[in-house]
């Protein structure tokens, strides 16, 4: 048993006296010792020569990205741009449709309060109307649907006919 405590006491001195030789060094050096002692020159050339073509293809991907990342920059600051005046576009026509139907109600109280038996009969002859125009667009939408495998001419022709 007093053996291998003394065994014990001489390695502890010595990993004491390792690490106190790579005192000065920083992690990565005694890293670098370390593997120099466990592998071959050309070993180690090889890694080194190995990491240096991974660096260049990850510098490549890098300047692929940057270059990816501006032009996508580019396109949103574009994208937002028109997005932002379609939305305007679009703010000003409700605004106008707004009024416009505001207007057409007040012009439709007006009317029925007015002459309401002539208002009566032309929103009947109105109805009427719209329905006739709803039949005939579901026509002409069968027709069509028919008609998508023949010439643009002859398409033409049949809906001049109906």
């Amino acid at each position: 048993m007093l053996a291998f405590a003394e065994s014990m006491e001489s390695m502890d001195r010595s990993m004491f006296q390792s690490v106190e030789m790579f005192r000065n060094y920083t992690a990565s050096e005694v890293f670098t010792h370390g593997l120099a002692a466990v592998s071959s020159q050309q070993k180690v050339e090889d890694m080194m020569i190995s990491q240096k073509q991974m660096l260049q293809r990850f510098e490549k991907t890098n300047e692929m990205l940057i270059n990816c990342n501006h032009l996508s920059s580019t396109r949103f600051q574009s994208a937002c741009s028109s997005f932002k005046q379609h939305n305007q576009v679009l703010t000003e026509l409700k605004k106008d449709l707004d009024y416009i139907f505001k207007k057409l109600k007040k012009v439709k109280t007006k009317l029925s309060t007015t002459y309401p038996k002539e208002f009566e009969n032309a929103m009947a002859s109105a109805l009427a109307l719209n329905e006739e125009e709803e039949e005939d667009l579901a026509t002409t939408e069968v027709q069509q649907e028919g008609v998508e495998g023949t010439s643009k001419e002859e398409s033409d022709q049949i809906a001049l006919e109906t």
